[in-house]
C-alpha cells in the first residue's frame, strides 16, 4: 500500500507551476454560410495561462498541463454569394478558453515545446447574439530561460472552431430565418504571440 500511495505524492512534489502573459497577432478567420461567407479581419491578440509541469518523474518527465485564456478584438463582415456588395463591418470580440497537455524538449536555455488543446471559443459581435463553439487547437514554440524563475515565451497556435449551421439562422443579414441545411465546417485561425513567463513553484 505504501508503494501504491507513493506515486501520487511523487507527482505533487515534482510539480513546477508557471504563469505567463503574452501578446501578438491574430490572423482572423473565414467560414461559409448558407447565403454567403463570414470574414473576421486580423487583429492584435492577448493571452494568459497557468501551467503545471512534471519534472522529476521518469515516465512523465517534462509533461505539462495548461489552462489558457485568449482574447482578440477585431471586425467582421458578411459577403453574400449572390451579390458583389459587401455589407458593413461590425466589431467583434473573440474569446477562447483551453485546457490541454504538452511536452517540452531539452534542458538548456532554449527549450522547444508542443501542445494539443481543446476548449470553447465565444464569438461576440456588437449587434448580434454571441455564439459559443467547441474548438481544438495545436501550438508550438520555444521557451528562452533568462533566470531560474523567469523567461521569454514564443508560440504559434492554430485554432479550429467547429462552425455548424445554427450560426447562420441568427447571423446572416438580410435573409431572415431560413430552413435550408448548411454544411458543417471548421474555421481556421492562427495566433502568433510572445511574452514572459514566471515560475511560482519549482
Amino acid at each position: 500500500m505504501l508503494i501504491l500511495f507513493q506515486w501520487p505524492f511523487e507527482l505533487l512534489m515534482a510539480q513546477t507551476v508557471q504563469v505567463r502573459a503574452d501578446a501578438g497577432y491574430n490572423t482572423g478567420m473565414k467560414w461559409q454560410g448558407s447565403h454567403g461567407r463570414f470574414a473576421i479581419a486580423n487583429s492584435p491578440c492577448y493571452e494568459g495561462a497557468v501551467s503545471y509541469t512534471l519534472g522529476k518523474t521518469k515516465k512523465l518527465k517534462d509533461l505539462s498541463f495548461e489552462l489558457q485564456y485568449s482574447y482578440a478584438y477585431s471586425s467582421m463582415h458578411f459577403e453574400p454569394y449572390n451579390s458583389t456588395i459587401e455589407l458593413d463591418e461590425e466589431n467583434i470580440t473573440i474569446q477562447s478558453v483551453f485546457i490541454g497537455a504538452g511536452k517540452k524538449f531539452g534542458t538548456g536555455n532554449v527549450q522547444p515545446f508542443g501542445q494539443a488543446l481543446m476548449g470553447i471559443t465565444v464569438l461576440n459581435p456588437y449587434i448580434k447574439a454571441p455564439i459559443t463553439r467547441f474548438t481544438f487547437a495545436f501550438s508550438g514554440g520555444i521557451k528562452i530561460v533568462i533566470t531560474s524563475f523567469m523567461g521569454i515565451y514564443l508560440q504559434a497556435k492554430a485554432l479550429f472552431p467547429v462552425m455548424y449551421n445554427k450560426v447562420y439562422v441568427a447571423w446572416e443579414p438580410g435573409f431572415g430565418l431560413t430552413n435550408g441545411v448548411s454544411p458543417n465546417g471548421v474555421a481556421v485561425a492562427g495566433y502568433f504571440s510572445g511574452g514572459l513567463y514566471m515560475t511560482l513553484v519549482h
